[in-house]
């Protein structure tokens, strides 16, 4: 074997060590027909910036979540080893400009990409209506917010996403949804709370009857969503052949349908595939 396809193949051998060694298991060739240029011969750098449970966080001092595992696909995709580092963002824009990273995933940018950076989404994120994990209220569609009472932050998205819902209800001539910065008292029954993606497993109060077990978590309703964003990874504009072999790995991944396994492995909402 020569040097070079003993390098390459070291390569897809500690990818292959790296995945089988954390993360909920999945199928991966890494050795298709595809021409991945990047780094063939080295390895990606990818920082790892908190955007909460279940996207990217720490446990045990280690990156945990969807946003970090399906890094692990994409690099195995690639064939190629990677390391993670945990950064903070602003230090994870500073480590992309300075090329002491290749990428970054997690809330490192959620917005808009500014000049010197580039993002080939896969997550889209907003404002969702959350709902007590048993549901109690039943709330399934848009219908079923007539007359009831919501919780919503003042001036945020999901208070902009309640009121255009409640709007809706009203020039329909069915009983109103009442809009509240906070429950009217410590054990009001609140039907829904409107919060950003990042909200989905947070204990919460306001979702309902005051409870400090199971209950008192959250979850989407599934089609009511409000877009505002994305999530990525983030790398260098310049960085052409990286986003080529990013873009083509996902979506092997995605063909795979380790993609759909993620997001049911961390009860994300399809909602939140930019890939449907």
């Amino acid at each position: 074997m020569n040097p070079t396809h003993r390098r390459r193949w070291l390569g897809r051998a500690l990818a292959a060590v790296m995945l089988l060694a954390t993360g909920p298991a999945l199928a991966h060739s890494g050795t298709g027909p595809h021409n991945y240029g990047h780094s063939a011969l080295g390895g990606l750098r990818i920082g790892v910036v908190r955007s909460g449970t279940p996207f990217a966080y720490r446990r045990d001092g280690a990156p945990r979540g969807f946003e970090v595992d399906l890094a692990r696909a994409v690099a195995a995709e690639m064939a190629i080893p990677f390391t993670l580092r945990w950064m903070k963002r602003e230090a994870a824009l500073a480590a992309l400009g300075a090329g002491e990273i290749d990428l970054a995933i997690g809330g490192v940018l959620e917005g808009p990409p500014p000049p010197a950076l580039d993002r080939v989404p896969y997550l889209v994120v907003g404002e969702h209506v959350m709902v007590r994990r048993d549901n109690p209220f039943g709330v399934h569609a848009a219908d079923d917010l007539s007359g009831t009472m919501v919780v919503a932050t003042m001036k945020s998205g999901g208070a902009r996403f309640a009121e255009s819902l409640a709007g809706a209800i009203a020039e329909s001539g069915r009983a109103p949804m009442e809009v509240h910065r906070s429950p009217r008292a410590a054990y009001t029954p609140v039907a829904v709370l409107f919060a950003h993606a990042a909200a989905y497993f947070a204990p919460s109060a306001a979702a309902a009857l005051q409870s400090v077990g199971p209950d008192a978590r959250a979850k989407p309703v599934a089609g009511l969503f409000a877009p505002e964003g994305a999530l990525g990874f983030v790398f260098p504009t310049a960085a052409f052949e990286l986003k080529r072999d990013l873009k083509l790995a996902l979506a092997q991944v995605v063909a795979k349908g380790d993609y759909t396994r993620l997001l049911a492995h961390y009860a994300i909402p399809p909602d939140c595939s930019p890939f449907r």
